[in-house]
């Protein structure tokens, strides 16, 4: 199993951001994708269109988001930590995904920035 450990930055408030990873109509607009998702610890998630899925473990509001995530094909799920720490010009968003398996990594890794937190980047006008 690996590990992630990236850092985005984004050019949104905290709030923006937060919002942006758990508000279903807004993640459903960046991702281009079907959601069911919110800010509830404990509630049960599917994104892009039942591709993720998985559990919120811990929700500090406009803080951090930890989850539990599985691929579709995943036997297991991995751990998704995504902590928001407010800087000058918007937002760093500090990934760590542990639990992913060896041979999906690398697909993982720039899935990431190409399908979810780049794509964040993106839409915020980066």
């Amino acid at each position: 199993m690996k590990k992630i450990r990236q850092d985005f930055h984004i050019k949104a408030s905290k709030e923006a951001v937060f919002r942006a990873l758990t508000d279903r109509l807004l993640f459903e607009q960046w991702s281009e994708s079907n959601a069911i998702i919110d800010a509830l610890i404990g509630t049960k998630f599917s994104i892009f269109n039942g591709y993720i899925t998985g559990v919120n473990r811990e929700i500090v509001m406009n803080e951090r988001i930890v989850q539990d995530w599985r691929i579709k094909f995943w036997e297991k799920p991995s751990l998704v930590n995504m902590t928001l720490i407010k800087k000058p010009d918007g937002t760093k968003v500090e990934l760590r995904h542990d639990g992913i398996p060896d041979a999906d990594y690398v697909a993982i890794q720039q899935g990431w920035n190409k399908f979810y937190l780049g794509k964040i980047q993106r839409f915020f006008g980066e």
